[in-house]
């Protein structure tokens, strides 16, 4: 089933901004609106029947490493580390020293919390790279430069896709729930167990900020308004049905 969600969000990007591209979006949503639920129906249950402790929990934790290349990957890193905390797991980022430029993050949760981080990602980056590049004007007319405005623009971006997929997760709390346990508490749970697999495998992992930059608020909204429009699996933009987990 992931394969086949990968295959069609692959297809979705190769045919962006044409009605097949849509076509293959839409139906890479559908299977892993359905994916995800039922497998975080299947692992909560699992964790129930062989009891909630951190050793028992820690052994369904997935470790994923993540690259990132080409322009901007610090707001690439920052897309992914956004759906991540979304979707209940812990990244670590690895960065080149002093530079912004990432190389890596390592990303730790339930196997169906981060399929779905790397799905996400893997389609919406293409987008916020695209929407910044286009979005930008020459510096001359606007007093701002390219680069500013193009990094406000993403960080609006992230901002916005980010919150959305937090209320979506939510709102569908309760279809994580299972026999003994509130969907929001087997959550909590699934993000506490990717944070103490990350910290033992890196006990020496400090919390860290990229240094402040210039903001420009046009940019920043202009991309915050992107964001709010992009599919991110549950709701559809153009106002379709809304999507179900059957």
């Amino acid at each position: 089933m992931k394969e086949k969600v990968h295959k069609l969000l692959a297809l979705a990007r190769d045919r962006q901004g044409t009605p097949e591209g849509e076509t293959f979006e839409n139906k890479a949503f559908e299977l892993m609106a359905k994916y995800g639920v039922s497998a975080a129906a299947l692992a909560a249950e699992g964790a129930s029947a062989h009891g909630a402790g951190a050793h028992a929990g820690s052994s369904q934790i997935k470790r994923h490493k993540q690259e990132f290349n080409g322009a901007y990957s610090d707001m690439q890193f920052a897309l992914f580390n956004g759906l991540s905390a979304a979707l209940h797991c812990c990244t670590l980022r690895f960065k080149v020293r002093g530079s912004v430029r990432v190389e890596e993050a390592i990303m730790f949760g339930r196997p169906h919390h981060v399929d779905r981080v790397i799905m996400l990602h893997g389609l919406l980056v293409s987008h916020m790279l695209a929407g910044a590049y286009d979005a930008s004007l020459p510096a001359r007319v606007v007093g701002i430069s390219v680069q500013t405005q193009r990094r406000s623009w993403m960080t609006g971006f992230v901002a916005s896709v980010c919150e959305r997929l937090a209320d979506i997760e939510r709102a569908h709390a309760v279809e994580y729930s299972t026999e003994n346990t509130a969907g929001t508490l087997v959550l909590q749970s699934d993000e506490k167990l990717a944070m103490a697999a990350a910290a033992a495998e890196f006990p020496h992992a400090h919390s860290s900020r990229m240094g402040r930059r210039r903001l420009d608020p046009n940019s920043f909204a202009s991309g915050a308004a992107t964001g709010e429009t992009m599919d991110l699996g549950q709701t559809r933009v153009s106002h379709r049905r809304a999507l179900t987990s059957r």
